[in-house]
């Protein structure tokens, strides 16, 4: 059984070990917006809820994949959200492949431009991983009164 932090790493290594992305972080829009320090490209990846269903949990992420764009150059913002692209879909192909959890294979991706200290673009889409839940009262550490 995988727990929400074991979850987090795996989602960090993965992104840490991928040759597109130099750097990784985990936290909240509002923290990765206001981080002037950011050595692009780079992902962010915001855990937004948890959902109870039957036998399982369904744990929501937002992810964003940006980097920095030439603003002289018109056609940099295509080539930085189609390099956010490749590097989406290589993360969907490892979510695939895990057996900890199974990633819901539907997402909305859509594209951004903001002003981050620097032009940044790139995308961002939401992603859920459902995991078998512990239902088991005897693993609960409480005492029970009679």
């Amino acid at each position: 059984m995988i727990t929400l932090n074991q979850i987090k790493y795996k989602l960090i290594d993965f992104f840490k070990n991928h040759k597109q992305v130099n750097e990784v972080s985990y936290t909240d829009d509002f923290s990765f917006a206001a981080n002037r320090e950011l050595i692009y490209p780079v992902v962010n990846i915001e855990y937004l809820e948890a959902n109870v269903q039957d036998k399982k949990i369904n744990h929501s992420y937002n992810m964003i994949i940006g980097d920095l764009i030439d603003a002289a150059n018109t056609q940099s913002e295509d080539e930085v959200i189609s390099d956010a692209m490749q590097i989406a879909e290589d993360f969907f192909a490892w979510l695939w492949e895990q057996k900890e959890f199974v990633f819901m294979k539907n997402t909305n991706i859509q594209k951004f431009s903001d002003d981050n200290g620097g032009r940044v673009s790139g995308i961002t889409f939401r992603i859920a991983l459902s995991i078998l839940r512990n239902q088991n009262i005897c693993n609960t550490p409480i005492n029970f009164l009679e």
